[in-house]
């Protein structure tokens, strides 16, 4: 029996998903197999996951129902070269590359028949992450139910009307975390500064954003109302409201996200 997934690099992404659908019990161990040609990389994966690793693509994933592509950008090309021997009967593949576009993604893999092209982020290592996906070509029914549930087995999906958004969601929801982490730096390093310890400071305030997360999403509040509610007038929030207001950082942000996405839209050529 071949396999039904073949995972073509066990870096972060690509264990990432292996976890996630065995973690969910969609497929057991040996119905996956990843491709890794890093030796010590190999022998973890194999202890980690319990599934076959391979050194390089070879007649093993010849029939895997789909190939999930979690290799560098760069070295796709030298990658598909060596890939595509194998993959002639293959009747999927999902790229999880950044910056990688459909076209790209056909002209290398010409034996392929169907291409959807996803951008996951950091937090599907959690099971918690978003991923944005573009699909390709017509699938059937049972194909696109298969392709939710590997994306549902690491968090939250949504399919995408354009393959310019996945450009978009890459700047918003890839490097969203990010940005988001840069910012609650910020947060931490005040918290020291007003006299608290790193732990206590990091604590106050990841239960800060859980707290208000969670508020927003079981909330009919939109988030303005909400910042409203926690804003009193002439009090603590307003005072720091109002220097983000000074400073723009509405527009700073906004700023930041357009450059990524529009480097985004550089690196794939779209």
């Amino acid at each position: 029996m071949g396999f039904r997934i073949a995972v073509i690099g066990g870096g972060n992404m690509g264990t990432a998903f292996v976890s996630g659908i065995l973690g969910k019990g969609l497929m057991q161990p040996r119905e996956l197999c990843v491709v890794e040609p890093d030796a010590r990389r190999r022998g973890e994966l194999s202890r980690q996951l319990g599934c076959e690793v391979f050194e390089a693509p070879c007649e093993a994933i010849r029939s895997s129902e789909c190939l999930l592509l979690a290799v560098k950008p760069q070295i796709f090309p030298e990658c598909a070269d060596i890939l595509a021997p194998y993959v002639d009967q293959t009747p999927l593949c999902v790229s999880l590359m950044a910056g990688v576009s459909l076209s790209t993604l056909q002209k290398n893999l010409p034996v392929v028949s169907s291409f959807v092209r996803a951008m996951p982020n950091l937090a599907a290592r959690v099971c918690q992450g978003v991923t944005g996906y573009y699909v390709g070509s017509q699938l059937e029914p049972e194909t696109e139910s298969f392709l939710k549930e590997i994306f549902a087995s690491v968090g939250f999906s949504l399919r995408l009307g354009s393959e310019q958004l996945v450009d978009a969601c890459t700047a918003l929801a890839g490097s969203g975390p990010g940005f988001l982490f840069a910012i609650l730096e910020a947060f931490v390093k005040s918290g020291k500064e007003f006299g608290f310890t790193a732990k206590e400071s990091e604590e106050l305030v990841s239960y800060t954003v859980l707290g208000s997360l969670a508020l927003w999403r079981t909330s009919s509040s939109s988030l303005s109302d909400l910042r409203e509610q926690v804003t009193s007038k002439g009090g603590t929030t307003e005072a720091g409201l109002n220097v983000f207001l000074e400073r723009d950082l509405d527009g700073s942000i906004r700023e930041a996200l357009t450059a990524a996405f529009r480097r985004a839209v550089e690196l794939s050529g779209s």
